[in-house]
């Protein structure tokens, strides 16, 4: 709760956090996962997904309402570099990033039992607003103080209708 009020989640939080949601329960009937709706973040126990805000593709005015359109960059994590069992992580990613795929480009408007309906100020993309990145990869993360990951990269891209008055 803030100092006005009743915390009212910005179409931006309510975003993350949809994209974590959706994963946490989708993603559970392949095995155990823990996707956060944030960036800065490590867990000893795998897999794990991250979120942040990548690119903002800015806003549409041509029209009698205004358009926001960003990007979501979503890591999945199968391993710290140098820990675990030796190709545990790549195995990880082979069995996960499938489902992924299929997840977010099935579920254009990020329902899940937390959120059942559609959240009114997304517009519904196809499935070329998923971008799966560039195959498994180490990322180095010592900028942040944290091991680095072994993983892939996904994006999506998300378009919102601005509506001042209603959230801000």
């Amino acid at each position: 709760m803030d100092m006005i009020g009743e915390h009212v989640p910005t179409y931006l939080e309510e975003v993350m956090d949809r994209i974590a949601e959706t994963e946490n329960e989708q993603l559970a009937r392949v095995g155990a996962i823990t996707a956060k709706p944030f960036f800065v973040y490590q867990q000893n126990v795998f897999p794990y997904i991250i979120h942040r805000l990548a690119d903002d593709l800015g806003i549409d005015q041509s029209s009698d309402e205004q358009y926001r359109t960003f990007t979501v960059l979503g890591r999945f994590v199968g391993a710290h570099i140098g820990s675990g069992v030796p190709g545990e992580g790549e195995r990880l990613v082979n069995r996960y990033e499938p489902v992924i795929v299929s997840l977010f480009t099935q579920n254009i408007w990020l329902k899940s039992a937390k959120y059942p309906t559609e959240m009114p100020e997304m517009i519904p993309s196809d499935s070329s607003s998923f971008s799966r990145g560039h195959g498994t990869r180490a990322y180095d993360n010592t900028h942040y103080q944290l091991p680095g990951h072994l993983g892939f990269e996904f994006s999506l891209q998300i378009k919102v209708v601005l509506d001042i008055k209603k959230r801000y």
